[in-house]
């Protein structure tokens, strides 16, 4: 008898979750494409472009006393890391920017954390921010587009040519971590980018 409950229990909630399944798009938001598709095998898609931004992310999610829970899946990936550090001879401070594929990344925001503060600059075509010579202790990086900044990554001091790798993914991927949606009827309620003014997202 206890086993036919508990299965009985199990159908319906997928029963209930088959109800929430389906795609949403963003309503009410000028300059704004979004869509969230909640499959019935329990997993999400999630996009989002706003401005020259593009956001994504897959997981699973879950319906649970009016919400719906979104979990971005796998963990977060770091979005930069070093490849190499070298002694240049021509004394100038060199930090360049490598993309997956092997080329440089421009328009990515370079800060040097030096003795008396922060040096700014940005990469060029070629990837390569520029500096005259100075002593650093730690570089950092921002992406203007995604109003991204990373931690410091710590390099030596003795040397001033080095070369990052940067993961787009890591920028671009939104990480929901047990994010509640509200349901009403057949819109979803979304505060993960702004709680006080949610997104609302109506099934199509």
């Amino acid at each position: 008898m206890l086993n036919k409950l508990v299965l009985m229990s199990a159908v319906t909630l997928q029963m209930a979750a088959q109800d929430v399944a389906g795609r949403y798009a963003v309503e009410g938001i000028r300059e704004m494409v979004s869509e969230l598709n909640l499959k019935t095998d329990g997993t999400f898609e999630y996009a989002m472009i706003y401005g020259a931004a593009d956001y994504h992310a897959r997981g699973a999610w879950r319906k649970d006393a009016g919400f719906v829970t979104l979990t971005t899946a796998g963990p977060a990936p770091e979005p930069f890391r070093m490849l190499s550090s070298r002694a240049n001879p021509e004394g100038d401070m060199r930090v360049r920017v490598m993309g997956l594929n092997g080329r440089g990344v421009a328009n990515i925001d370079v800060m040097l954390i030096v003795a008396d503060g922060e040096k700014r600059a940005r990469t060029d075509s070629q990837g390569i921010a520029m500096f005259a010579p100075v002593a650093a202790g730690a570089v950092r990086f921002g992406v203007r587009v995604y109003q991204f900044e990373s931690k410091p990554y710590p390099v030596d001091p003795k040397q001033n040519d080095f070369t990052f790798e940067i993961n787009g993914k890591a920028i671009t991927e939104v990480r929901f971590e047990n994010e509640k949606l509200r349901i009403d009827g057949e819109r979803l309620e979304m505060g993960f980018w702004n709680p006080s003014r949610p997104m609302t997202f109506r099934k199509h």
